[in-house]
This record gives structure tokens, sequence and C-alpha cells, in this order.
């Protein structure tokens, strides 16, 4: 009786967080290795993308990338933050995380945040494209037939639309991403986390001719242009 009262049981292991709940809780820049470098670099792919201002997250991505197989994604990590701080704004962090950046670029991407950073001109970033940008379209016509094709995918693996934009928008496919949205949203199969993505599409690329023709589209279907549409396109005309 005593036997079995003391005997040793097995605790059953605490189920582990989800990455976005444990870096919430997270205040150091340089994650450690607790973190699955590819999900928490979408994650925090994600989280730029919609608050291109997040600074945290910039710096962490862009740390991530440096010390992992992620290297092929740092110039457009990199090239984000340049983005979202244009000018001489946020130089010493650019800097900084320039040089821990450049062992692991190559000349080209080297010399192009060099001088961006010497000139604090962002007119020369019209054309720059890297892989593992979420901010930038660059060069969108050729660009993204190239990427098509590096990432064929069977598009009935995805559970929803939603699943498969996401997928598109961390390997920094903005302009598929956009075009998939539309066409749901367009054709009736929208929800509010579609219009969402789509409305954060807008605010970061800041390109007010594809939101004008989108509400053209919402409004030749006979669709209701809700309020927040309205909104955005008001804040688009200072774009």
């Amino acid at each position: 009786m005593l036997e079995s009262l003391f005997a040793e049981k097995n605790t059953p292991a605490m189920p582990s967080l989800p990455t976005q709940f444990l870096l919430d809780e997270e205040y150091a820049i340089q994650l450690t290795d607790q973190y699955d470098p590819n999900s928490t670099w979408r994650l925090l792919s994600h989280q730029v993308r919609r608050y291109p201002l997040d600074l945290r997250a910039h710096a962490r991505r862009v740390l991530l990338a440096c010390k992992t197989d992620l290297q092929e994604r740092l110039a457009g990590s990199l090239l984000d933050l340049f983005l979202a701080l244009r000018g001489k704004t946020g130089s010493a962090l650019k800097q900084r995380l320039l040089e821990q950046a450049a062992p692991h670029l190559n000349e080209n991407e080297q010399a192009v945040f060099a001088q961006w950073l010497e000139d604090g001109s962002s007119e020369q970033s019209l054309g720059i494209w890297f892989l593992g940008s979420v901010l930038s379209t660059g060069e969108t016509q050729i660009r993204h037939k190239l990427l098509r094709l590096e990432l064929a995918h069977n598009n009935d693996h995805y559970a929803d639309p939603l699943a498969e934009v996401q997928d598109y928008l961390a390997y920094g496919q903005v302009e598929p991403a956009r075009l998939l949205l539309e066409q749901e949203i367009l054709a009736g199969r929208g929800n509010e986390a579609l219009e969402q993505e789509l409305m954060g599409i807008y605010q970061s690329t800041r390109q007010q001719a594809d939101l004008y023709h989108f509400l053209h589209g919402l409004a030749e279907k006979g669709m209701e242009v809700e309020g927040k549409w309205i909104q955005l396109k008001q804040e688009a005309e200072s774009w």
C-alpha cells in the first residue's frame, strides 16, 4: 500500500507554448536557440509586414537570419529595415545591424546597403528586391515570375486561402498574395481575416492605384464598400 503511494509517477509534460506567445513575453533582441528559426522568422516577417515600424521585430529578424540557415533571406530582412526607416532615420540602428550582417552578405549586397546608409536616400531602393523582403515589391514583372517557378506548389494542400497568402508573404511574394486576396474577396468569399491582410498589404506597399482598382471592382459587383475601406481610401490620398 505504502509502496504504491510513494511510487514515482510519470508527470505528464506541460504542453509547449506557441512561438507567438513566447515572443510576446521575450525581452531579448538576440533570440536563443529555444526558438525554431523558420517558424520564428515567418512570425517576425508577418509582424514586420503588418507593423513596418516595429524595430524590435526588424532587429530580431536580421539577427536570426545572421546565425541560422536563413542567411539567404538576410539581405531581404535588412532591406525591410532600411525601407521602414527612410532617410537618416534610425541611422545608428541600421549601421549596427549592417555591421552584424556584413560577414554573411555578398559584395553587391554590402555595397548597396553601405551606399544607402551613406547617402540617406531611399530613391535607389525603388528597383531593389532581395529574397526575404516583405516590404519591397522590387521588379515585380520579372521577380515574381521567377519566384513562382522556385516555389511551385499545389494549392490543394492549403487549408484555406489565408494559409496560402501567409505562405506567399513569408517568402516576400507580396504581389501574388495581394492578387489572391483580391480574387477571393471580389468572388464573395472574403472574410474579416482576408480583408485585414489585404488592407495591410495596401498600407505596406502604399500602392494607391491597386487600392483604387480593387475598390472600383467592389462597386462594379454591387458589393458594399464598408467604412474601413473608405477610411483607407482617404488615408491613401497622402501616399
